[in-house]
């Protein structure tokens, strides 16, 4: 498996959208408007900028529960599991 860029990222506005960027301000995405609105484009650049954050919570999560069957560690093994290997 190949790992990500290591964050964090950081979203910055366009006149069209957002271009999402690490910490040495290289391209990592960009997120476009096109069937949704402006604002809506900025939120979902803003959660893609979020990734790596969330998915080192995730990890933290599903280290907690380790060993049992807790729905909460069951679901950030879930969402683990889609971030680094597909859904």
């Amino acid at each position: 498996m190949t790992e990500h860029t290591p964050g964090p990222w950081t979203m910055h506005p366009t006149a069209t959208g957002a271009k999402i960027r690490d910490a040495h301000t290289y391209f990592i995405a960009g997120v476009g408007q096109r069937s949704v609105g402006y604002d809506e484009t900025l939120a979902n650049a803003r959660l893609i900028a979020a990734a790596p954050e969330l998915l080192a919570l995730a990890e933290r999560v599903a280290a907690h529960f380790d060993g049992t069957d807790a729905p909460l560690g069951e679901a950030a093994r879930a969402v683990i599991h889609a971030a680094t290997e597909g859904a």
